[in-house]
């Protein structure tokens, strides 16, 4: 609770203070990301190869993945957290077959709507058992095989860590 002497004191500090007009206000910072973004329809069919368990990750070591043409100052900009994450999806709790699905219609709608940078959380792989990480290595592998995920990246610290990658779309 707040006492009166402190009530007076912030009173008197503010006693000069004039609000705001509307056209001296400063620019509302960028967007949040979007928390989810749902396919809705058939979409673009982003060409996938079946890579099956031929890419393998090790799990203990940062992705880092740039196709040819990408260009080394976008990679290092994904790679260091710089670019603004426009949408992302969370696959925890989901089985394979649901992560694997619910990621390609992720991907394509973000295609769709012109998305350059998109956030995949797949969690650590603590719960998964003896064979490693299920999702993570599930989401890196259908990452490498569409031709609209240019590169990918282990997040950054403040974006998940190990626990999530960033990915850089191509536009249609």
């Amino acid at each position: 609770m707040i006492s009166n002497d402190d009530r007076r004191a912030f009173t008197e500090a503010m006693r000069d203070v004039q609000r705001l007009q509307p056209a001296e206000r400063a620019a509302p910072a960028r967007r949040r990301a979007q928390t989810r973004i749902r396919a809705k329809g058939a979409g673009i069919q982003a060409p996938m190869t079946d890579l099956g368990d031929a890419m393998t990750f090790d799990d203990a070591d940062p992705v880092a993945f740039r196709r040819s043409g990408v260009s080394l100052q976008n990679f290092r900009r994904l790679r260091r957290g710089r670019l603004h994450i426009e949408a992302e999806i969370d696959l925890h709790g989901l089985t394979s077959a649901q992560a694997q699905s619910a990621l390609d219609q992720f991907i394509h709608e973000a295609v769709e709507r012109d998305t350059t940078c998109v956030r995949i959380v797949h969690g650590k792989g603590y719960g998964s058992g003896p064979d490693g990480p299920v999702l993570k290595n599930l989401v890196r592998r259908r990452l490498a095989a569409t031709d609209w995920v240019l590169a990918f990246v282990t997040a950054d610290a403040r974006h998940g860590g190990a626990g999530a990658v960033v990915a850089l779309l191509k536009h249609r």
